[in-house]
């Protein structure tokens, strides 16, 4: 995900937000989250984000979100890259890893972040 920063002096907080499905069999979501600055620098965080142990019965999406920074301050002005990198399930089978790497998790509809 990409955001275009122009304030390099307000203190923000960052939340990455996960949109998943029914069929999303886990009760976190764990994740490395990348943070590019417009110079190239980049940070590395993991964050897990709770589920419910059963989705809720109507909808078929539900929404979760996990605080990853607070008081951040986006210093340079540019393109910060946010980039999401599952940390689960980690199969043994070569031929699943390789299909998730791919496709992604079975459940996760999209994950970003939201800057407040």
């Amino acid at each position: 995900m990409i955001f275009e920063n122009q304030d390099t002096t307000t203190e923000r907080s960052l939340y990455v937000i996960a949109r998943l499905r029914q069929d999303f069999g886990y009760d976190q979501l764990r994740l490395a989250v990348t943070t590019t600055t417009p110079k190239g620098y980049k940070w590395h965080d993991t964050l897990s984000i709770r589920t419910f142990d059963t989705p809720p019965a109507s909808g078929l999406y539900f929404d979760r979100e996990e605080l990853l920074r607070t008081k951040m301050v986006l210093a340079q002005p540019g393109r910060y890259l946010f980039t999401f990198t599952p940390l689960m399930p980690q199969p043994d089978d070569p031929d699943e890893a390789a299909r998730q790497t791919e496709e992604g998790i079975t459940g996760v509809a999209a994950v970003g972040i939201e800057i407040r």
